[in-house]
This record gives C-alpha cells, structure tokens and sequence, in this order.
C-alpha cells in the first residue's frame, strides 16, 4: 500500500515534487552556482547561498509557489541537499557571457582604446596621458563595480 501524502516526512514530499535539478557553473570560477530546481513545471533558480539557508529557500519558494515549502528540520536540510544532488541532478556550464566577464572585457576595451591613443601622442605628453590613462581606468572601474553590483 503506498503511503498516503500525509505519512511522507518534509523531505520525501520536497523531494518527490521536484523533477529534475540543474547546476549551473558560471563562466569563471568567481560566478555563482545557480541551482535550478524544477517543481511542478517551474523553474526556481537560487544560487548556492540561498539555498543552503533553509530559510532563504523557503521565501524564494512561497514566492514563486505561493504556498510554504514543507518544513524540513534543519538538522536533515544538508542531507536533503546532498540526496538532490546525487539523485536528481546534472551539472551544467553557463553558456552566457557572466557579469563578471562583461565587466573585465569592458575594461579591457577601453584600456586598449586609451593605451592606443596614448601611443600616438609624442613623448613630452607621455607622463600626462599615462596619469590620465590610470584615473580614467580607476574611474571606469568604480563606476563599473557599482553598476554592476
């Protein structure tokens, strides 16, 4: 006789209404692990530190549910965490270009952009446009960083 949804424990019931799980690894080492979990034919991606927060995982889910996630006791949230992983999941690479990535390529745009005008000038300019090539760089980087965070 199988078991009646209310004799299924907190773990079994999560377990058994997600489908599949994909992580997804970033395009460098520095990007996220996003863990895309499907349930009932949605998708709720949380990076790694959302989801081992049991709590975290619990909004994200009521938010895209609207309905709590079955209560699993902390103590058993790492093991429920490590069964998903061995029994349900595959790893992936990120195929698009990471926050990260954009912010150095857009770096390294404009510093070989400045670099090659600062090589066309003479050289009695070259103290002035190498300072001023570091303040635009340094300036370019903050504002980058803050855009982007």
């Amino acid at each position: 006789m199988p078991l009646e949804l209310e004799e299924l424990t907190p773990e079994q019931k999560l377990f058994d209404m997600i489908d599949k799980v994909v992580i997804v690894r970033g395009a460098i080492s520095s990007d996220p692990k996003i863990w895309e979990l499907n349930i009932k034919g949605k998708v709720l991606k949380l990076d790694t530190d959302r989801l081992e927060n049991m709590k975290q995982f619990r909004q994200q889910y009521l938010k895209a549910f609207n309905r709590p996630a079955p209560r699993i006791k902390l103590t058993r949230w790492s093991s429920f965490l490590e069964a998903l992983a061995d029994d349900k999941a595959t790893d992936t690479q990120d195929l698009e270009e990471s926050r990260h990535v954009f912010i150095a390529r857009q770096i390294f745009e404009i510093g070989a952009t400045v670099k090659c005008q600062t090589l066309q000038k003479t050289h009695s300019q070259d103290w002035f446009y190498t300072n001023t090539f570091s303040m635009t760089m340094k300036k370019y980087i903050t504002v980058c960083l803050q855009k982007f965070s």
